[in-house]
């Protein structure tokens, strides 16, 4: 079942957003726009590794909604939870049908399977 972010999920989401913009900001002086400009910074990071280290699930979750921002910047997808048999999650949903994509989790389960990252 989908429902619309709350007040406490958009908090959420943009604080995730906010800690990798500082990592771009503080490694590259440049800012994440949410668009297809960012898909550079954010493979940036990867590639260089500053994804890794004790926070590496967290900001590659992190780094997963900036990508999610990037998706919805090029089409109808829009952030909304979902939440089924595996939780309560954010989710980028197209139009009002079933199709979403985890972009929280896209990255992370990624490099955790030790698959290329190429976005």
């Amino acid at each position: 079942m989908f429902s619309a972010l709350t007040e406490e999920d958009q908090a959420d989401l943009d604080a995730r957003r906010a800690r990798i913009a500082m990592l771009v900001r503080t490694r590259y002086r440049l800012s994440l726009k949410r668009t297809t400009s960012d898909l550079r910074l954010l493979q940036k990071l990867l590639d260089d590794g500053a994804t890794h280290g004790a926070l590496m699930r967290a900001d590659l979750r992190n780094l997963g909604v900036c990508f999610g921002d990037v998706l919805a910047s090029v089409s109808d997808l829009r952030w909304v939870i979902v939440d089924d048999d595996l939780g309560r999650d954010p989710t980028v949903r197209w139009n009002e049908n079933s199709v979403q994509i985890n972009a929280m989790t896209m990255i992370l389960k990624r490099v955790l399977m030790q698959e290329p990252v190429d976005l």
